[in-house]
């Protein structure tokens, strides 16, 4: 397979200022075959109101019934939200500058 189905997974909580930048960088970024998956956990701001707004069938969010902790919910998007041969962790505050990211990264993993 050329391009493998990369997940980005993204792991959120009181980020509210943030997770759409974070978000809207991975679906920026030059890679025809992914999908950005947003775990919040439990977040008493307003983050998972702005998670609801983004439409784009790459992006699933979840949200935790509770907090369970920021190691919990990265191994709840990695093994049981993640569909993708290829994972990149993406933090709820951070994002991507390098369009090319991901065509270069992939490229040096295979």
């Amino acid at each position: 397979m050329k391009h493998p189905k990369v997940s980005i997974l993204i792991a959120t909580y009181n980020q509210e200022a943030y997770i759409k930048d974070a978000i809207y960088s991975a679906l920026g970024l030059n890679y025809p075959n992914l999908e950005v998956i947003v775990s919040d956990d439990s977040s008493t701001d307003n983050a998972f109101d702005i998670l609801r707004d983004i439409r784009d069938d790459r992006v699933r969010t979840y949200r935790n019934k509770r907090n369970i902790g920021r190691i919990l919910n990265h191994r709840k998007l990695l093994y049981e939200l993640a569909r993708g041969e290829v994972v990149v962790f993406l933090d709820g505050d951070d994002f991507y500058l390098d369009k090319d990211f991901l065509l270069e990264a992939v490229e040096l993993f295979k």
